[in-house]
């Protein structure tokens, strides 16, 4: 996994995410598989006279890559939608451990899940004016995090009694 930049919010005190130097590592990257999807055919680019800076490549989709965008969107519409999280391994060893211990770890998904919940919430007041396909997915994983706190208070309630 690569490093993650930080700065000094606070001198000695505060380390934040550098995002402008995440940003510019995402640019390069972005930049770089461009480069790459051009020469094997699914973009193609022209260049753009710049009026101060260096001339500029812009880039659009081909023939070739509308063809395979196509097929991936095909392979995935009609491939089966398969729901495995992770923690499943948390859960489906949790009587494995003493009791109140594996009660904590129950405890650590819940807070897990909600606050992965709220990030799909910040996003979500972030970008008001993202297309429908956009807030769709917001709401669609909005529904899955309210699912997963339902389905784990029935399971954990089951596994106190058990």
């Amino acid at each position: 996994m690569a490093d993650i930049k930080t700065r000094d919010a606070v001198k000695g005190a505060i380390k934040t995410i550098d995002k402008a130097a995440v940003a510019s590592e995402r640019m390069k990257a972005a930049y770089a598989k461009t480069k790459d999807k051009a020469e094997q055919g699914y973009l193609k680019s022209s260049i753009v006279k710049g009026d101060k800076f260096a001339d500029k490549a812009i880039y659009e989709i081909s023939e070739k890559g509308r063809c395979y965008f196509e097929q991936l969107m095909n392979s995935y519409a009609n491939k089966e939608v398969s729901l495995l999280f992770d923690f499943n391994v948390v859960i489906t060893n949790l009587n494995k451990m003493e009791k109140g211990k594996a009660l904590e770890l129950v405890k650590s998904l819940r807070n897990s899940i909600v606050s992965s919940a709220n990030t799909t919430d910040e996003y979500t007041a972030e970008y008001p004016d993202i297309p429908l396909v956009g807030k769709s997915i917001f709401e669609q994983q909005k529904l899955l995090y309210r699912s997963l706190l339902e389905w784990l208070d029935d399971f954990e309630n089951q596994f106190k009694g058990s």
